[in-house]
């Protein structure tokens, strides 16, 4: 009787840990949550590995004089899609043309390209979508020069908003796709 009473209190453990979102069960780690500017209650989380965005498009530019690792310091590393949409904006072809010119500099540097999507529709809806936002800026970096097997590509769907709330704002910031080193 007491290897059953064992085993059902590993089983309510193991329950327990997953719904409460322990590390083994694929929590994201996150360090803080901010307020999104003008909405009382909606709070923006920041992630482990947070994104560099200091600097926009045409900012960071290769040929400056200043160095690789320089400008990929100062290329924003994280591209904002419009709703429903896996279409990289003009805008950010500067940015990825300095993550390409990183990239293709020494072939065995890797990069992750994590595809996000906001809450409107399915889960399996929003995982594709962050799919096809993240091989939309693969494609872009591609056709500068990078390497598929320097690129992975990921999709977290609505699991991992950048922004918690239910209004344009938040889904917003939710809709990108980050480049990770």
């Amino acid at each position: 009787m007491q290897t059953s009473s064992v085993i059902k209190l590993i089983a309510v453990t193991f329950f327990m840990a997953s719904l409460s979102g322990c590390a083994w069960f694929g929590k994201k780690p996150t360090e803080s949550r901010k307020e999104v500017t003008g909405t009382p209650g909606v709070t923006e989380q920041q992630p482990v590995q947070e994104p560099v965005q200091t600097g926009g498009a045409g900012e960071a530019n290769l040929s400056s004089g200043s160095s690789l690792e320089d400008s990929i310091k100062k290329a924003q590393n994280v591209f904002y899609f419009d709703f429903d949409k896996s279409i990289v904006k003009t805008e950010d072809y500067k940015d990825l043309e300095v993550h390409a010119g990183y990239l293709t500099s020494d072939p065995s540097k890797k990069v992750h390209i994590v595809g996000h999507a906001d809450e409107r529709g399915t889960r399996e809806y929003n995982l594709a979508l962050g799919e096809r936002r993240a091989k939309a800026v693969t494609e872009v970096l591609q056709a500068q020069g990078v390497k598929q097997e320097q690129a992975t590509v990921t999709s977290y769907g609505e699991e991992a908003p950048a922004a918690l709330g239910h209004n344009e704002e938040a889904w917003s910031l939710n809709r990108r796709a980050e480049v990770l080193y």
